[in-house]
């Protein structure tokens, strides 16, 4: 009885492994075809986008430094960068523009030093401190 079941377990996994012998082999060609497709277009973006990369990215920088705050985000947008590259640079410019604002913000405060009256001063947080500390 033993060999009897042996005998068919055997025949069950060759069967089994026969039906998916072509399955696996057929996918094993698609992910080789992809593979190769994929790498090819990395080295096409390579060859191609670098070198039209040398040329816009020096006149993008020129158009970046003589853009105000605001406007850099539209010469980003405007620009021949990839996708991903825009949107990082997008992001760096929201960053620069933010910057900016706290720069002004910072400004105002020191210009109005003058203006707002000593109790406003002092009921700041840290303020009493500060106050305390320059007498």
């Amino acid at each position: 009885m033993d060999l009897m079941q042996d005998l068919y377990l055997n025949d069950v996994l060759q069967a089994v492994a026969q039906a998916l012998l072509v399955p696996v082999a057929v996918l094993l060609l698609a992910a080789i075809l992809y593979a190769l497709y994929s790498l090819g277009t990395l080295i096409v973006e390579a060859l191609t986008e670098r070198r039209r990369y040398r040329a816009i990215v020096p006149e993008l920088v020129a158009r970046v430094e003589i853009a105000d705050y605001p406007g850099i985000a539209s010469v980003v947008e405007e620009s021949g960068l990839l996708r991903s590259q825009k949107d990082d640079l997008e992001e760096l410019a929201a960053y620069l523009d933010l910057l900016h604002l706290i720069r002004q913000e910072k400004e105002g405060l020191r210009n109005m030093r003058g203006k707002v009256p000593e109790w406003q001063i002092q009921s700041t947080p840290g303020a009493s401190r500060r106050a305390s500390s320059a007498r």
